[in-house]
C-alpha cells in the first residue's frame, strides 16, 4: 500500500480494528494455543469494548536517539561497549531498534500471559513510504475500556514503512511515553487528538 501523504491516523485505526478482529474470533487464538487460561485472557481483550475511539496520543521518534539509548540501556548492568563498538551494533540492529520494541517492553512488564496475548494478537502491514515520512512514529488509541492499542510506524527498508499493532493496558500510556524519553534522553513530542481531530485521515 502507498499512503496519500501523511495519514497514518487512518493507517493506525485500521491496524487497531484488524487486531481487535483478532481478538473477538476465539478461533485465530485457538490456532496458537490450547492453555485454557490463556485462551480466557484473549477472550478478555476481545470483548473489553472499542465501539468508540476516544482519544489519540501522537509521539514522533528519531530512530537514531532510540537505538542508541536501547543499546545503552542493555549494556547498563555490564561493561559497556566502546563508542566504535556501539555505532557497530547500532548500524546491525537499526532494522530491529523501532517503536514497536518499546511497546514489547512495556507489554513484559505485565505478566506471561499479557505478553503472549499481546504477541499473538499483534498485527502488521508494510507501506510503500510517502515523501512528507519524517520519524518513526507511536500512535496509542484509547477507547475507555480496559486495553488500548498502540501502532508503531518505522521506516522498515529502502522507501518501506512498516505498521505494527499491540494491545496495551489502558492506563499505560504514560508509562509508555517515559520508556520512550528514557531511551532517548530527552522529551519527544507529544500530541494528544480528541473529539474532531480524530476524525482526520492526517496527525
Amino acid at each position: 500500500m502507498q499512503p496519500a501523504g501523511n495519514v497514518w491516523l487512518q493507517a493506525a485505526t485500521e491496524l487497531a480494528e484488524e487486531a481487535q478482529d483478532m481478538a473477538a474470533d476465539e478461533r485465530v487464538a485457538e490456532l496458537f494455543v490450547s492453555d485454557s487460561g490463556l485462551l480466557a485472557y484473549i477472550r478478555g481483550i476481545g470483548t473489553a469494548g472499542y465501539d468508540r475511539l476516544r482519544e489519540a496520543t501522537v509521539v514522533e521518534i528519531p530512530r537514531a536517539e532510540l537505538t542508541a539509548g536501547f543499546l545503552s540501556a542493555a549494556f547498563a548492568s555490564s561493561a559497556e561497549p566502546d563508542t566504535a563498538e556501539l555505532r557497530r551494533l547500532a548500524e546491525l540492529m537499526k532494522s530491529r531498534i523501532n517503536p514497536a520494541v518499546v511497546v514489547s517492553a512495556l507489554n513484559g512488564q505485565e505478566g506471561s500471559d499479557h505478553l503472549a496475548a499481546c504477541s499473538i494478537l499483534t498485527g502488521s502491514r508494510t507501506y510503500i513510504q510517502p515523501q512528507d515520512w519524517r520519524d518513526d512514529l507511536l500512535v496509542v488509541l484509547e477507547y475507555g475500556s480496559e486495553y488500548a492499542v498502540a501502532i508503531a510506524f518505522w521506516q522498515s527498508g529502502e522507501k518501506t514503512v512498516t505498521g505494527q499493532a499491540s494491545f496495551i493496558r489502558a492506563g499505560r500510556t504514560e508509562a509508555l511515553l517515559r520508556s520512550v524519553e528514557k531511551f532517548c534522553g530527552h522529551a519527544v513530542p507529544v500530541r494528544k487528538l480528541t473529539g474532531r481531530e480524530l476524525k482526520k485521515r492526517s496527525i
